[in-house]
């Protein structure tokens, strides 16, 4: 299972005094949200969870064993100088340890592994977010406008495919199901890491 955690979007405004004369956009995938934080992981493709990393207290009332708690989140920077203005927009995929969850009895890998995947899935529609800010035809006027659009976008299909992946594998209890599941991710990542 997977529950949508919304990291905190933050806007930092850096002005100098000279006027703008054009607009120029920098989009990045970052490792933190700029916080001092040790309480979420932040998905940088090469550290995998593990069960220490569930430090929520389990839901006993639902029948599904574990709960990972992911979301993708930004961050605005803008800069002036004597050139123009550049609008630096960070994005990060973070994982929450104190609202991600698993009952005692149920940690085994195979389990473990389906909950990798609900991270894995949200850095893929991060990247999804990445690119579309990276495609968009930004103005000083409709950038607010723009990336508050593709954001709650990203949100929908990162939610959707979050809710399709736990109802056909069934929570990862549909065997057959959760290796083609596992197969289609471990190819969307692949495919990340050539582009």
């Amino acid at each position: 299972m997977r529950k949508y955690l919304l990291l905190p979007v933050l806007f930092t405004l850096v002005l100098g005094t000279a006027k703008a004369q054009k607009f120029t956009t920098v989009v990045n995938y970052v490792l933190t949200n700029g916080a001092p934080d040790k309480t979420t992981i932040f998905y940088d493709g090469k550290t995998k969870l593990v069960w220490d990393d569930f430090q929520g207290n389990p839901d006993n009332s639902v029948d599904f064993a574990a709960l990972t708690s992911s979301g993708l989140g930004f961050n605005m920077q803008f800069n002036s100088s004597s050139d123009g203005e550049t609008m630096i927009i960070n994005v990060f995929c973070g994982y929450s340890k104190p609202e991600s969850w698993v009952k005692p009895d149920k940690k085994t890998d195979y389990l473990l592994n389906h909950e990798q995947h609900h991270f894995d899935l949200t850095y893929i529609y991060t990247q999804e977010f990445i690119q579309k800010l990276r495609a968009a035809d930004f103005t000083k006027k409709n950038y607010d406008k723009i990336i508050n659009k593709t954001f709650t976008e990203c949100e929908k299909e990162l939610e959707e495919e979050q809710t399709k992946y736990d109802d056909e594998t069934h929570h990862s209890v549909i065997k057959d199901k959760q290796e083609a599941w596992n197969k289609k991710i471990e190819d969307e990542l692949a495919a990340l890491k050539v582009n």
